[in-house]
């Protein structure tokens, strides 16, 4: 089992939650919203479609984020101008800070885990990752 692949992901995620958890209290975020906000972030404009296909969520978990989000004041919705019916998301001003302390918490993990490796093998993992990530049917890529 230590070998495998996917146990090395869960520990390495369970690893990764626990040095973020003072960050995201801060910025009273979830792991699971967080992911959210990335998209967003990185997908201006997006609709809740395009962020619930993205991200591989359902459409209720989608809404229940969305108005998280909205509730913390980190996104905006706006009206479509052709369609009524449709909004479009952006991250507000204390989201888009939110969005670059988060994504600087990241690299400071990827420089935490990956100290002992040094920065040419750790290339050469994420290079051998996103191979791997790239050749699963359902690619999710934020």
């Amino acid at each position: 089992m230590k070998n495998s692949l996917a146990y090395y992901i869960v520990n390495l995620r369970k690893n990764f939650a626990v040095f973020c958890d003072d960050c995201l209290e801060k910025w009273h975020l979830t792991h699971g919203l967080v992911y959210f906000l990335l998209y967003i972030g990185k997908h201006p404009q997006c609709t809740p479609g395009n962020l619930a296909y993205g991200l591989r969520a359902d459409t209720g978990h989608t809404a229940r984020s969305i108005e998280k989000l909205l509730r913390l004041g980190y996104i905006s919705k706006e009206r479509s101008k052709e369609d009524m019916r449709a909004y479009f998301l952006s991250l507000t001003e204390q989201g888009k800070i939110a969005f670059y302390e988060v994504t600087a918490l990241f690299a400071e993990w990827d420089q935490h885990v990956c100290e002992a490796i040094g920065e040419e093998k750790r290339q050469e993992v994420l290079k051998i990752l996103d191979c791997i990530l790239k050749t699963g049917d359902d690619y999710i890529g934020i």
